[in-house]
């Protein structure tokens, strides 16, 4: 395919109808006086035509079958959507461009068929990558389940889309017939910054929609935790986010505002763990606080959702020995985890109580000091130093 000729002079509205009303009057002289040429570069044009059509409806459900093993029908609809806005007058300039390449055409009518290309070759160009885009939004969307909660942004995406697809193709289609695009391309980015300056804040929640959408730190429905609250995401729109708390309340807050934040996802949390601090009191022979960690560990066989993980003396308190039992809860909701933690609990105490093992209170020790501040023994069948418990 031959290289496309530039008007050398800037576009002007009085030589495009000069050149065109000469082009029209070459094409005719030409079809005069070889008309067999004329017609069989017409013929051959409107046959790659129609079969450029025809294998476009041909191929589509074709297309779709065969990439829906993929991912579902995700990837078969975005191929369809974007062969879907094959134009047929694209099909037509791109049937005269092959046919000129057969015939000797003059080189007037020629470069009129060159230029019908590369004009519809540019603006069928912006129309797959407008329908690329969008399929691949839409697709991500509907992946989530938020094709509703995100239809004004998604509105909003589109115009965007296709304001700035379609702007980049005109500055093409200008340029290639000649025009002085550069001062259009400085007022176009001049204008984008001051548009940019004056609605930052919407811009910014509606691209922190945009991450949300495709990044997927949560979707509607998933319970989340952030600075301190607690709540289930009800809908993600082009500006806020939604989220109802615990405690009943609606939350709303920017998305920008919002991507900014540590935010927990408990919907994906693989396990929850309770650590929990262990008093037996100081009177517990040494045998049965070896023995402490085996017990809680046989406490913990044969349950379903609750896995050991470690347990040990870990410290001598002030009035207790101090052993850190650990566990995991795997694959429950909360309320499901706060059951299940009760029941390990419950089956520790009776565990315990089973075992002789009981837990400390909170004491202090009275002992007689000597002179010297040595503790005096107790009288003989006095027994052990008195421990007396501190009530609250």
């Amino acid at each position: 395919m031959r290289p496309e000729p530039r008007l050398s002079a800037p576009l002007d509205v009085d030589s495009l109808t000069i050149g065109a009303r000469e082009l029209v009057v070459e094409t005719v002289r030409w079809a005069l006086t070889d008309a067999g040429a004329a017609l069989g570069a017409l013929m051959t044009a409107a046959a790659i035509t129609v079969a450029l059509a025809a294998l476009r409806h041909l191929l589509l459900p074709r297309l779709q079958s065969q990439f829906a093993h993929l991912s579902g029908a995700g990837v078969g609809r975005i191929v369809r959507s974007v062969l879907s806005h094959a134009k047929d007058w694209f099909f037509l300039a791109l049937g005269l461009e092959l046919s000129s390449a057969w015939f000797d055409l003059p080189e007037l009518v020629a470069r009129g068929v060159g230029l019908f290309f590369t004009i519809a070759f540019t603006w069928q160009l912006a129309i797959w990558m407008r329908a690329l885009v969008l399929a691949l939004i839409e697709q991500r969307a509907a992946q989530r389940g938020e094709m509703g909660s995100l239809a004004n942004a998604l509105d909003v995406v589109r115009v965007l889309v296709s304001a700035v697809i379609f702007a980049i193709a005109a500055t093409a289609i200008l340029d290639n017939l000649g025009a002085n695009v550069n001062g259009l391309i400085a007022g176009l980015g001049i204008g984008g910054i001051a548009i940019g300056l004056a609605a930052q804040g919407v811009v910014g929640d509606l691209f922190a929609a945009l991450s949300i959408l495709f990044d997927k730190p949560f979707i509607r429905g998933d319970p989340i935790s952030f600075d301190g609250i607690d709540g289930e995401v009800e809908a993600t729109g082009l500006k806020t986010t939604r989220i109802r708390a615990t405690s009943g309340e609606e939350i709303v807050i920017g998305n920008a505002s919002l991507l900014g934040k540590i935010i927990r996802n408990n919907a994906r949390r693989q396990r929850r763990r309770v650590t929990l601090t262990l008093g037996l009191g100081y009177w517990t022979d040494a045998a049965d606080a070896e023995r402490v960690p085996d017990v809680l560990r046989s406490l913990m066989v044969g349950r379903e959702h609750s896995r050991f993980v470690r347990a040990g003396l870990s410290n001598f308190g002030a009035s207790s020995l101090e052993y850190q039992f650990v566990f995991d809860v795997h694959g429950l909701g909360f309320d499901d985890f706060v059951a299940e933690r009760h029941a390990v609990l419950a089956a520790l105490l009776k565990r315990f109580e089973d075992e002789g093992l009981s837990f400390a209170y909170p004491t202090q020790v009275q002992m007689i000091a000597g002179p010297d501040g040595r503790p005096i023994d107790p009288p003989q069948g006095c027994g052990e130093p008195t421990h007396s418990r501190a009530r609250p």
